[in-house]
């Protein structure tokens, strides 16, 4: 039997942000695309932008700058990861 919980969850350290529209929204599409990479012989380059533009096309969200923004900072993230510090 698990452990009864307490405390409140509105203000446990450990509960997620809550997400902006817009920062959900390219959440989403990241998420659903974050398998479909470009590489090279050094490794992984990229996500497959051309996947990434038909799958937030057929999910409807609004492609603005702020999304891409937003996108192309958790991409640089998942590239350094995958590639490890070289």
């Amino acid at each position: 039997m698990a452990a009864a919980r307490s405390g409140d969850c509105e203000t446990c350290k450990h509960r997620p942000p809550e997400l902006k529209e817009e920062t959900g929204q390219m959440f989403r599409v990241f998420t659903l695309c974050d398998t479909q990479l470009r590489t090279t012989f050094g490794g992984v380059a990229g996500m497959d932008w051309n996947v990434v533009m038909e799958t937030a096309r057929a999910l409807r969200v609004e492609l603005s700058e702020m999304f891409f923004r937003l996108l192309r900072a958790f991409e640089h993230v998942l590239v350094e990861r995958l590639n490890g510090s070289k």
